[in-house]
Parts: C-alpha cells; structure tokens; sequence
C-alpha cells in the first residue's frame, strides 16, 4: 500500500499544481490576446495629412447615401452660418467622406 504524504505536504502539493495551473491559463490568455491583436483590422494604419487643391478632388465613384433638397438646404445654412473645420476624407483624387460638405462650400 502506498504511503500518503503528510497533511502538510497534500495542502501543500495542491497549492502548487493550482498556482502552476493559474500561470498557465494567464500565459495562454496572454497569447490569445497577443494573436486577437495581430488579427485586428486597423482602419488607420498610417495616417498622412495632405493639402490637396479643390479642383484636383473628383466626386466618389459610388455614393452611398442620397440626400434630398431640404438636407442640402440645410447643411448650406448650417456652413455659411457657422462654417466648418472638419477635414474631407480622399483616396488619391475621389472624395471618401465629405463631398457634399466640400461642394456646399465653395
């Protein structure tokens, strides 16, 4: 018959397999999180400022939203009253976000 280890030495035993245990989940949650990150689709990878004159930006070749007279009506009030410090958006020469914005004020 095998012999049992000291009361002691049983809390012991089961201290230390729960603490290796423990280090063990947190090292495999730090690796999960490490991998989540790397598969994370950044948006803005790099982010470059450019001053690009009016007459080189082109209307995007696919809008998305539609916008009726009364809206158009008004943003015009809106940005001859108040006018507007938000950047417009481009990809080369076509207007991602703000066309609309950009032509009413000119």
């Amino acid at each position: 018959m095998k012999k049992l280890p000291e009361r002691s030495g049983l809390k012991e035993a089961k201290l230390r397999r729960s603490r290796r245990r423990r280090e063990e989940l947190s090292s495999r949650r730090k690796v999960a999180d490490r991998r989540a990150q790397l598969r994370h689709n950044d948006l803005l990878p790099k982010l470059d400022v450019e001053y690009v004159p009016i007459d080189e930006l082109r209307q995007p070749q696919r809008r998305t939203r539609k916008e009726n007279s009364e809206q158009i009506a008004r943003i015009a009030a809106s940005i001859s009253e108040l006018g507007f410090n938000q950047p417009v958006l481009a990809r080369g020469a076509h207007v991602i976000d703000g066309w609309l914005r950009m032509v009413l004020s000119v």
